[in-house]
């Protein structure tokens, strides 16, 4: 339990220091991908991103930090690392960036260094040079197709568990980590989330939202495509560990198909 109350003080460098270690440690190749330069500061944050198992023919994109004051999805990347062997399949490429919006994370904050929300992007674009976050990521994946995407938020002012998730048809595949995540958490069960229509099972399907995981959903390069909602009011180390679930689930699952 230590080691989780210590994340909550990380800054970005120490949060990059702790990442490049564990890379070297277990052997995963780690790119610098560009540098966010923040006028308002006078300083530039680099962005990095992992490849675990760079040879595999299956493709997999993790990302977290979009939104700095939600934690959980870089600190998950800690943990995954640490226990890759047990979450991650060895026949997955996984393309991860452990933290997209650097500032923000440092900040502990929602907005990027611009006050722009770093996950609203063009309505026919993944380009927008007025998100640099989005233009590198952008600029990394190049013409790459994902057969899975995740992206790792969560609501800090919930105790319940929501997911954005998009389908051409019923993908049982966001039933089932429903299902797997209410062992361990509430799901929230309304109608309706921030005015949005759901399955009444946690579930806001096909909403144009101008998301990262909306926008490679439309423009056809990932198939599974979805943002979870982790319940920010739970204790840092649960919310880990139901991002380490839901990661397992969905590799498990790619395996399938």
């Amino acid at each position: 339990m230590k080691q989780f109350l210590e994340y909550e003080n990380y800054s970005y460098a120490k949060y990059l220091l702790v990442l490049i270690k564990l890379c070297h440690k277990y052997k995963i190749p780690y790119q610098k991908i560009g540098d966010i330069f923040c006028d308002n500061l006078g300083i530039s944050y680099p962005v990095y991103r992992l490849v675990i198992n760079p040879l595999a023919n299956r493709d997999f994109c993790i990302v977290a930090g979009v939104h700095g004051y939600e934690v959980a999805g870089p600190f998950t990347i800690l943990e995954l690392i640490k226990n890759k062997d047990k979450y991650l399949s060895a026949e997955i490429r996984y393309f991860i960036y452990p933290v997209f919006c650097p500032y923000s994370f440092d900040l502990r904050q929602r907005f990027n260094h611009k006050n722009k929300n770093a996950n609203r992007v063009k309505r026919f674009s993944l380009v927008d040079l007025n998100l640099p976050e989005v233009s590198i990521f952008s600029n990394d994946i190049g013409d790459l197709s994902f057969k899975v995407f995740i992206s790792l938020h969560e609501d800090v002012d919930e105790t319940r568990f929501y997911a954005y998730v998009f389908q051409k048809k019923e993908e049982l595949i966001y039933q089932k980590i429903i299902k797997e995540t209410a062992r361990s958490c509430k799901v929230w069960a309304d109608k309706e989330i921030y005015g949005d229509q759901t399955n009444s099972n946690g579930l806001i399907i096909n909403v144009n939202d101008g998301s990262l995981e909306n926008r490679l959903f439309l423009d056809g390069r990932a198939k599974i495509s979805l943002c979870t909602e982790t319940p920010g009011k739970l204790p840092l180390e649960q919310r880990i560990l139901l991002n380490l679930q839901n990661i397992k689930i969905l590799s498990k699952d790619l395996l399938k198909k």
